[in-house]
């Protein structure tokens, strides 16, 4: 019996771009007192979003810095927060989007921000903070499937495959392992 088929062309929605990126930034801030030391740090309330720009992902967010300090050679201590804005742009390593099929962007932040150092400069304190991203754009892709036309209608719901499909697994064989076999392979180790 003779199969007639036919190609159709489908769209669906994949990952079209990907990329990681990570951000190493330092900031000075300026508190109301001399600052003696740096007692600790704490980053709060991390939003952002992502749109896909020139064949990347820019990131932009905002964050609360908060750094607790002494002055006064160490004899007071104050609480300085501040909020930061921040964009960072992820340059994807594999890039198959066209701008008119992006559909959607995805953005991980898989470290930070963080704070990965701290110190009095003077008047100011310097914070270096860490931001590492993953990002996937999301595109509309089309695919070329081969289709048989009204073979799902039917009341034969036989075998579909195409004969290319079984070509390319007939050199492959297939083992029988008992139940025994399996068995005396774990008593060996």
């Amino acid at each position: 019996m003779t199969q007639y088929f036919e190609f159709r062309e489908i769209f669906v929605k994949t990952v079209c771009g990907e990329g990681d990126e990570s951000v190493t930034e330092a900031r000075s801030f300026h508190p109301n007192h001399v600052p003696t030391k740096i007692l600790g740090t704490e980053i709060t309330d991390t939003e952002y979003r992502a749109n896909y720009v020139d064949s990347a992902v820019v990131i932009k967010g905002t964050y609360g810095m908060n750094i607790w300090y002494a002055y006064n050679d160490c004899k007071e201590t104050a609480l300085l927060t501040v909020p930061v804005e921040f964009e960072d742009t992820v340059r994807l390593s594999r890039n198959e989007c066209s701008a008119q099929g992006v559909s959607d962007v995805r953005v991980w932040n898989t470290y930070g921000p963080r704070v990965v150092k701290a110190e009095v400069h003077g008047k100011d304190i310097v914070v270096t903070c860490v931001r590492t991203w993953r990002a996937e754009v999301i595109g509309e892709s089309a695919l070329c499937v081969k289709v048989y036309p009204g073979r799902c209608d039917s009341d034969d719901k036989g075998d579909t495959s195409d004969d290319f499909a079984e070509d390319e697994y007939l050199g492959d064989e297939e083992i029988e392992v008992s139940d025994e076999d399996y068995e005396q392979g774990d008593s060996d180790s």
